[in-house]
């Protein structure tokens, strides 16, 4: 202190302008780097894992073609009927198994997979695209059976076994030999379309290994970074299944195939939260990367698999790079200036750095808006001029990250709008319920002015609208009756299960009479789903834009699919769930008579509870019981009777036996049945 003391005045103020701007400068550099470091790491984080999303969507992609086409297979005649027989135990002929082989050959080259297997209900293979397994026991992971058992379609992942691969024989990548392969299944129920029994299933089979196709996918759209599969070995590490690392380079035909990560730490931490995205910073061919990870899970939810997605940090490092070389520069040209300045500028230089400072101070603390004032073009004013096109350097790098992430997480919304969607529709059981909650949710996903669904008449001629979700201000069109009947080629696409858009009314080639019922209601641009419930074809979900045209996106295509099958599990598992509780329901109420009936010995007694009862179960109009004398003629001893009915009590028949024995029980007709040990009938009208 004494040192400074004793300096003259102009180099204190030397000494002290310079130390203070020095402090100013090193703040600036310091915390500014801090907050771009901090903040491009956190930025690098989300984009890693929405990026991810796309390479899950990526594996998913393969999995609904196959599950789309082999549903349609299912319903194949050559299929059918080969499984038909072989389920009756009868003689299939080798033309038969050979065009059914065929078949599953053509699928098997058109869809670019390993394994297209008929399986009947022994668990045993009728035909299959590869080897000749016929008769040989075919149940991967139990799929099969649990299909047999419980018909609808079934979508997985698991591993499979190199004695499998050995046994089936598909082709395979080059290279692959000798090891456990990772495949993503379908398995699909086949029916007999007279009796509506399962005779057996498609089974499809895609392996992942060696194939560069899903992390191609999954880097296309951002030309740069990493992408892989790794599955779950006998000893619960992860193995390379597939991966595909561009680096920095845009053409991905120049990525290298099959690279593996440095460290498997990742992995590990991606395994043990199942379903969940995990974050890390790790070493790729000697780069750090940000990776984002997410297991595959089994049918029975074990992981088997995880994706990997590494994004590259190379242009945060040259972004951080070029802002420390540029603050640097600040720093030197603030200091050269106040050697400069110093002693003949005094107070005058003091203003203009001290409005830098504080603009400094509020950017670093958030306020992004902040910008030094340029008072003059000198050294100073530079500086200031400097530090805002830093600011705007800055302002716009975060602006574009925050674009991409936005737009990532619009997509990653949009699923989890679709999964609140199915959850909602699938916690009640009443199947207006189903549908009311179903268009109000697929509204709001899709953001369109009207969403419904359209049930057919039995014959397909036309329908009914029995559900709708409007926006304000567009007409209602609940309860509308459509005569519209559908041609052969319109059934065949909505059963496939293929999606319909129309962008522009205006511009669309359709009928007059479509482009009628289109105007009555409003619309501009559709979305036509089919609901199918099972093999049913119930009807159509349609998403309606009614304020004008509107170009529809292919995820939007993929969300009313995916939205429409969801729809249709619910309708269809809420129905069996119904005729469960109503059989349920019968066979206590049966249980409670047929004890009440025992607690008397007093037959009029019996009689009268067992007319009573029985009438209350069955929602009859009148039950009676028929006693026969000894010639088999006989009189009403007992009777329930619905009001407004004539009474039977006390009257006799002598044609009633003669109608109950001969004729077949028919709806609105007698329902006889014979009380055990005595001579009468019990009969429900």
């Amino acid at each position: 202190m004494q040192w400074f003391s004793n300096l003259k005045v102009g180099k204190k103020q030397l000494t002290g302008l310079l130390t203070a701007e020095i402090l100013s400068v090193i703040g600036l550099v310091g915390v500014g780097s801090y907050l771009i470091i901090s903040g491009g790491r956190h930025q690098l984080l989300n984009q890693a894992t929405a990026e991810l999303s796309v390479a899950e969507i990526e594996y998913n992609i393969k999995v609904n073609q196959m599950g789309f086409g082999f549903r349609g297979q299912s319903d194949n005649r050559a299929i059918v009927d080969v499984a038909v027989a072989d389920a009756a135990g009868a003689t299939v002929s080798a033309a038969e198994l050979a065009a059914v082989r065929e078949i599953l050959q053509n699928e098997v080259e058109a869809r670019q997979i390993e394994y297209a297997t008929l399986v009947g209900k022994d668990l045993q293979i009728i035909a299959n695209a590869n080897a000749d397994r016929r008769d040989q026991k075919f149940d991967p992971d139990g799929l099969v059976g649990t299909v047999l058992q419980n018909p609808r379609q079934i979508k997985t992942s698991a591993i499979v076994s190199w004695e499998e691969l050995q046994n089936e024989a598909p082709p395979l990548p080059e290279g692959f030999s000798e090891q456990d392969a990772l495949i993503r299944y379908t398995v699909t129920p086949v029916k007999d379309p007279n009796s509506g029994d399962v005779v057996g299933a498609l089974v499809s089979g895609d392996i992942v290994n060696g194939k560069d196709g899903i992390p191609r996918g999954a880097l296309a759209p951002f030309l740069n970074g990493y992408s892989g599969i790794y599955q779950r070995q006998e000893d619960g590490s992860f193995g390379l299944t597939t991966s595909l690392y561009a680096g920095d380079n845009t053409d991905l035909e120049a990525a290298d195939f099959n690279l593996s990560l440095d460290d498997p730490t990742l992995l590990q931490q991606g395994a043990a939260i199942p379903g969940q995205a995990v974050t890390r910073r790790d070493p790729i061919n000697g780069k750090t990367y940000t990776l984002a990870a997410k297991t595959i899970q089994d049918f029975k939810g074990e992981p088997v698999a995880v994706l990997v997605r590494g994004t590259s940090e190379t242009p945060l490092n040259k972004a951080i790079r070029q802002s420390l070389q540029i603050q640097l520069l600040i720093a030197l040209l603030a200091v050269a200036a106040d050697i400069a300045l110093a002693q003949i500028l005094g107070r005058s230089i003091l203003r203009p750095l001290g409005n830098l400072q504080t603009a400094t101070q509020r950017f670093t603390q958030g306020d992004r808006s902040a910008r030094a004032d340029v008072f003059a073009t000198d050294e100073v004013g530079q500086v200031a001029h400097t530090f805002n096109q830093l600011a705007d350097s800055i302002v716009q790098s975060e602006q574009q990250l925050q674009r991409q992430t936005q737009q990532e997480k619009l997509k990653t919304s949009q699923y989890t709008l679709l999964s609140e969607l199915n959850n909602r529709i699938r916690k009640t059981l009443n199947e207006q319920n189903i549908l009311n909650t179903a268009v109000d949710g697929l509204r709001d996903l899709l953001g369109v002015d009207r969403a419904l669904i359209y049930r057919f008449r039995p014959d397909y001629s036309g329908g009914e609208i029995i559900a709708e979700s409007v926006g304000r201000g567009w007409k209602r069109i609940m309860g509308q009756t459509i005569n519209d009947p559908l041609t052969p080629e319109a059934l065949e696409r909505f059963f496939s299960g293929r999606v319909t858009w129309i962008e522009d009314r205006e511009k669309a080639e359709l009928t007059h009479c479509h482009c009628e019922i289109l105007e009555r209601m409003e619309v501009h641009a559709n979305m036509v789903a089919p609901l199918l419930a099972g093999d049913e074809l119930i009807g159509l979900v349609c998403a309606h834009q009614c304020d004008g045209p509107r170009a529809w996106s292919p995820l939007e295509v993929d969300l009313i699919q995916q939205a429409t099958l969801q729809i249709g599990d619910a309708l269809g598992q809420a129905r069996i769930l119904k005729e469960q509780e109503l059989t349920a329901t019968r066979e206590r109420e049966l249980n409670e008579l047929t004890s009440r009936l025992r607690e008397s010995l007093d037959e009029a007694r019996i009689y009268r509870a067992a007319v009573t009862e029985t009438r209350r179960i069955l929602e009859a109009s009148r039950v009676v019981v028929y006693h026969f004398d000894a010639n088999w003629k006989g009189t009403f001893v007992a009777e329930s009777i619905a009001q407004g009915w004539t009474a039977a009590l006390g009257t006799t028949s002598t044609t009633l036996l003669k109608e109950n024995t001969s004729s077949s029980t028919s709806r609105g007709g007698y329902r006889p049945s014979p009380i055990s040990g005595r001579r009468a009938l019990l009969s429900a009208t």
